[in-house]
């Protein structure tokens, strides 16, 4: 049975972020200064849309990618009975 290889972004995404709380908000620039990431915003926010459902399937956290009058925003929440 094949099997997807390990992601280390979203990895570190679990570890990193929601090892003190259960939501993250910010922009890709804050989230790769907070990851200590060497790659480009937009190429962290790309991989991010491209791995929703797995972050979401493996780790139970949630990605979302807004954009306001200030810029866009990355949120990132852990799953819970309350949220759902």
């Amino acid at each position: 049975m094949w099997k997807e290889p390990p992601e280390p972004l979203l990895e570190k995404i679990a570890d990193t972020l929601f090892s003190e709380s259960d939501r993250w908000k910010g922009t890709a620039s804050e989230l790769c200064e907070r990851l200590a990431v060497d790659i480009k915003p937009n190429v962290l926010s790309l991989r991010l849309s491209i791995n929703a459902s797995r972050l979401f399937r493996d780790y139970g956290i949630r990605y979302q990618n807004s954009r306001t009058h200030d810029g866009r925003k990355v949120s990132l929440w852990k799953e819970t009975e309350q949220t759902a």
